[in-house]
């Protein structure tokens, strides 16, 4: 399946692999422990960079937090999308990348682009 437009689950399907993946990152992420995270429903092109300047109590406007996308990829069979809602093989699947991205997220957060991420994590850094 090259991308998941051309899968038709159910919505409750995706909330649960979903809701899966969040629970999973929140386990691993250390990162999160430490810094504030916020969930957005929507597809936000920049995000606020609301760095307090306490010298003069201001917060710069305009100024926006660096992207970056980190994926991994996995291969599902026709029969195994199709019987997703009985085996949850994606969720299965997506609980082992999300635990996976965590690690790399953090690698990134804390060691800049000099860390080292595993072969099957893709890291667009670009995105800043």
């Amino acid at each position: 399946m090259p991308n998941s437009n051309e899968v038709n689950w159910d919505p409750t399907v995706w909330t649960e692999i979903n809701d899966a993946v969040v629970a999973e990152v929140g386990r691993v992420r250390v990162a999160q422990k430490v810094f504030p995270t916020i969930m957005s429903d929507t597809n936000p092109t920049e995000i606020s960079n609301d760095v307090i300047t306490f010298s003069d109590l201001s917060i710069k406007e305009g100024s926006t937090k660096a992207f970056f996308e980190i994926y991994q990829e996995f291969p599902l069979t026709a029969t195994q999308v199709n019987k997703e809602p009985q085996l949850k093989t994606t969720k299965t699947l997506s609980r082992m990348a999300a635990k996976a991205l965590a690690l790399v997220e953090d690698t990134i957060l804390f060691q800049g682009t000099n860390g080292s991420l595993p072969g099957n994590v893709q890291a667009d850094l670009a995105l800043r």
